[in-house]
């Protein structure tokens, strides 16, 4: 049967239910737009853009039919493998917009039934759990602005982190852009993918915090005192490393203690081995987040945003997945 698109032309500044519509198809396709309220502002745009990336359309952060069809698209994968992996009877309609609350409900069964997050966005857990990793590709203009060398990382398959309290701060924010590059700011990047991140820990059954949920700035001590207070197991500082010199490249993390070590140990073998980067090894460096917390701490730096080949798995959605699926894999092996 074939699908009934909608064709609004929806962008920054409206506030209608056009925008509500497109909020929910972003968030089950994978792109989290923050609160479904109907306001398009910047968190609607941000998530619009990484799917007009991923999709391999124009990102100009504007839904139009062509933004439209993609997305309703997706949307109709997810049902059809819903039905045939979840053993649900969706319409398959692609739509999540306007109504679609039996779609909602059937994904967020199917991800309680594998011990996941019902958080019903279909990150890079759930495509692996539907098969659907491969299935942009398999559309045409699918995945046309991502080479190949960047399809999606697989996801450990076995392990879980049940209990494990994992405390997540994105470098700097707000005033402190940190590193910049390539038209990238570090605490973009690093926000980025450190929510993705966190959404993938917590569909292995992590306990996750966020040290920041957006762009504004918050102090080294208070992050520590924060995972201190809450009483984590794990700090993983998510950053990207920058450089004066533009051919500086590759991935290393940052340690103190001995059980540092071991997970920066991990997660660098995992960024370099999934990235395709030069590998700095895991290096000692008496930073305060790693000196003052409580727990077993690592600094993340799994590339340089100065360098134009590490930027190229910063700037686009399937980069920001893979860099967290990488450090997610290194964490689960610690953990194992």
């Amino acid at each position: 049967m074939a699908l009934e698109y909608y064709n609004a032309i929806v962008e920054f500044g409206d506030m209608n239910d056009d925008v509500l519509f497109l909020q929910r198809q972003l968030h089950i396709c994978g792109f989290n737009p923050g609160l479904k309220d109907g306001d398009f502002g910047n968190g609607t745009g941000n998530a619009l853009e990484n799917a007009q990336i991923y999709f391999g359309i124009a990102a100009d952060r504007i839904a139009g039919p062509q933004t439209w069809r993609k997305l309703y698209d997706y949307c109709a994968k997810i049902q059809e493998q819903l039905n045939l992996i979840g053993g649900f009877a969706l319409v398959i309609d692609g739509n999540v917009g306007s109504h679609g609350t039996a779609t909602v409900e059937a994904f967020k069964t199917f991800q309680v039934r594998g011990g996941r997050e019902p958080d019903w966005c279909c990150g890079p857990v759930e495509e692996q759990a539907l098969n659907m990793v491969d299935f942009m590709k398999a559309m045409p203009s699918g995945n046309a602005s991502v080479p190949s060398s960047s399809s999606l990382i697989v996801p450990t398959q076995s392990g879980r982190l049940d209990g494990v309290k994992i405390y997540i701060p994105a470098g700097h924010g707000g005033s402190d852009p940190g590193g910049v590059g390539n038209g990238l700011r570090e605490s973009d990047v690093a926000l980025a993918y450190a929510t993705i991140l966190g959404s993938i820990l917590q569909g292995y059954g992590a306990t996750v915090l966020l040290g920041r949920t957006g762009d504004y700035y918050k102090s080294l001590a208070s992050r520590v005192q924060e995972a201190n207070n809450w009483g984590a197991n794990l700090y993983v500082s998510c950053h990207e490393n920058a450089y004066g010199d533009p051919a500086a490249n590759g991935s290393e993390v940052l340690f103190v203690s001995e059980s540092g070590n071991q997970l920066a140990v991990c997660s660098v073998n995992e960024l370099s081995a999934g990235l395709g980067t030069t590998n700095r090894g895991a290096k000692y460096q008496d930073d305060y987040e790693v000196v003052y917390s409580d727990m077993t701490a690592v600094i993340c730096e799994p590339g340089f945003i100065t360098n134009a080949g590490n930027a190229g798995f910063m700037n686009n959605e399937v980069g920001l997945r893979n860099q967290a699926q990488c450090l997610a894999n290194g964490i689960v092996k610690y953990c194992a």
